[in-house]
């Protein structure tokens, strides 16, 4: 690989804190990607059968000429490549980047490098890797090096590159370019952070920070941040992503005072998994810089909770790991000093150049059945989901359960209909588990070769699997009479489904591969090889 010619592939396309979705239709991307690979000729002989993907998706992506390349972050948990963080670390000495790819669907592979340049195109260090089988992956470069006086009063630059395979859409990448400007020093201004919002409100420190959209907890517990009402938009029947940031921050004596927040470097992003949303600034540089106040120490602020984004239920399983990235950049001392600090979820607190400030990880809840299901209770009478209170005793499969928690809200999507042969039927969002003869089963995941459990007729066939609408749902906590069973379960229209508990459990379980892959045989070990070398 000729690092000059990939440094000036890449300034060909890149974007400036955007991510780029490579057309393979046009020269200067192909250009790029292909430098990434070492060449046509190396990419035909080595990886010929990613060269017949490459091949298929300039054909592919030829024939849709008239669509314009998607520039930019997406709005709504879209395939997303980005680098959630790109800086030198003076005090350890250290590279450091991290860089996401998140993609709707599974992936034969994902390959991810990342470059960092001098901004004259002189390479300081490269990494990369290969995920196999997988939707997300995270690649982390943290590595020694000592700069020159004259390196350091340089910008870096990071390129991240992502290629991805998908039977069904094929071929696709992206890249993702930042910049760092090392001509300061933020390690000697910022004294200490206080992270005021996200934090634990309800739930212990030892737990993750629980928002809740679409849904809201009659009990109250482990919920942290509810936006249930007032984040929902009855006009496009979506849920605004909302959560509240803020932080108070201890200068340096000499920092003081604190003079503005650099806008166009403040960023807040989500990676939940399943995509990255993004704190939009556009049209209120204003309003954000209003946020960030002076005080006696530093300064505090507060930003407006609404993100100017969706939360997509379709994308979001109950209670799915959320990482939190923010990233503050200011000046200060009538504009004669620059400082910054990150906060991040899950990060150790280990003293860095930046302060990086640990936070815990966020949860984000979703799924429930419709609030009409009919849910079978003690003594064999029956309620209506949106009923059933907190302390209510209803009928399990083995046994009576007492419900500790109702979860109400709205849902976006369609829900799940299930009929059966012996004329029961339950709606419910796709992550609810289902009784089957091959256990509990995600709604989503059901087929027409599925029975299942009525708690009269035993297991019965499916008859019909269709989507429909409706918009308020319910879901129980349930806590079982016999503590020893290992569940609690609820019978609705005579079915036998999971509680709000079973549901994190099964949909843990659907979402997330092992842990350990068979082992990587053919052009998937090979391309391990080749990016785990940066490609050399």
């Amino acid at each position: 690989m000729n690092e000059r010619n990939l440094f000036d592939a890449a300034k060909v396309i890149r974007r400036n804190e955007e991510m780029v979705r490579i057309d393979f239709s046009k020269p200067e991307h192909r250009a790029y990607v292909l430098a990434e690979l070492g060449g046509v000729d190396h990419l035909r002989q080595t990886f010929p059968d990613l060269y017949a993907h490459y091949i298929q998706a300039v054909c592919r992506d030829s024939q849709r000429i008239s669509e314009s390349v998607q520039v930019g972050e997406p709005d709504a948990f879209e395939d997303a490549v980005d680098i959630f963080y790109g800086f030198y670390d003076k005090q350890k000495e250290h590279l450091v980047c991290k860089g996401v790819t998140s993609i709707k669907q599974d992936a034969m592979y994902i390959c991810q490098r990342i470059h960092v340049y001098q901004e004259n195109g002189v390479l300081l260090m490269a990494t990369g890797s290969v995920s196999p089988d997988c939707h997300h992956a995270v690649l982390l470069l943290d590595e020694p090096i000592s700069l020159s006086e004259s390196q350091a009063n340089s910008n870096l630059v990071f390129d991240f590159f992502s290629l991805w395979y998908e039977e069904r859409n094929g071929l696709q990448a992206a890249c993702y370019n930042t910049e760092d400007s090392l001509v300061w020093n933020a390690v000697d201004y910022v004294q200490k952070v206080t992270v005021l919002d996200p934090v634990h409100k309800k739930t212990g420190p030892d737990s993750p920070i629980v928002v809740c959209y679409n849904r809201t907890s009659q009990a109250g517990e482990q919920i942290d941040y509810d936006s249930y009402e007032e984040a929902f938009d009855p006009v496009t029947n979506r849920q605004r992503l909302y959560l509240d940031v803020g932080a108070e921050v201890e200068l340096a004596s000499e920092a003081l005072p604190f003079s503005a927040v650099d806008v166009p470097k403040l960023l807040l992003k989500l990676d939940c998994q399943s995509g990255i949303a993004s704190y939009q600034k556009a049209d209120r540089v204003q309003v954000i810089m209003d946020a960030f106040q002076a005080t006696e120490k530093g300064f505090t602020f507060h930003l407006d909770k609404d993100w100017k984004d969706v939360v997509p239920a379709a994308r979001l399983p109950m209670r799915e790991p959320v990482d939190f990235l923010l990233r503050v950049e200011f000046l200060a001392n009538d504009y004669q000093k620059r400082g910054r600090f990150i906060v991040e979820s899950g990060k150790d607190p280990s003293p860095t150049g930046d302060c990086i400030v640990p936070i815990s990880q966020l949860y984000f809840l979703w799924g429930c059945i419709a609030d009409d299901t009919p849910v079978l209770m003690k003594g064999g009478t029956v309620k209506p989901a949106s009923q059933v209170q907190i302390g209510d005793q209803i009928a399990m499969e083995t046994g009576i359960g007492r419900v500790k928690d109702v979860i109400t809200g709205r849902e976006e999507e369609p829900l799940f209909c299930i009929c059966t042969k012996n004329g029961r039927q339950i709606c419910c969002t796709g992550f609810h588990p289902v009784l089957t003869r091959r256990g509990f089963v995600t709604a989503e995941e059901l087929t027409g070769e599925d029975e299942v459990k009525d708690l009269t007729d035993g297991f019965v066939p499916i008859t019909a699997l269709y989507p429909v609408r409706h918009r308020d749902v319910v879901n129980f906590s349930v806590e079982p009479e016999d503590t020893s069973l290992p569940y609690a379960t609820m019978v609705c229209d005579h079915l036998v489904v999971g509680d709000y508990e079973l549901q994190c459990v099964c949909t843990k379980a659907s979402t997330q591969k092992p842990d350990v892959h068979a082992e990587p045989t053919g052009e998937v070990k090979k391309l391990m090889e080749y990016f785990g070398s940066a490609g050399r």
